[in-house]
């Protein structure tokens, strides 16, 4: 059985030690939640169960990634109207600028996916 346990920029596998002597799990490696890779350990034997439910999990994380990038793609109306609303009424300077940049990257990068169509 594996034990993943979440880290800042990676999730941690470990082993659970079914021997009841020594340490209680042993790390295989981890799973780079950027790009959902696995890294063994240079020590880690890793067993082709292990690895099966190991794609089980980097399967899961991936859909829990792809289910986030929608419900954010699909929320964003919303958080636009909000943005202007708050571009209009509250920001400061600098704030209108890093608002706007982020903007003009945004309609860059529809306009490039539009034209590739």
């Amino acid at each position: 059985m594996l034990i993943c346990v979440d880290a800042p920029k990676f999730i941690k596998v470990f082993r659970r030690n079914e021997s009841g002597e020594g340490a209680r799990r042993v790390r295989l490696g981890i799973i780079m939640k950027g790009t959902n890779d696995f890294r063994a350990d240079a020590k880690a034997a890793v067993t082709a169960t292990e690895t099966a439910e190991i794609q089980k999990v980097v399967a899961s994380y991936q859909a829990a990634d792809d289910a986030r990038a929608r419900a954010e793609a699909l929320g964003f109306p919303e958080i636009a109207r909000r943005v202007a609303d708050y571009y209009a009424e509250h920001a400061t300077d600098v704030e209108k600028g890093l608002i706007s940049a982020a903007l003009v990257e945004l309609t860059r990068a529809v306009r490039k996916v539009g034209k590739s169509a």
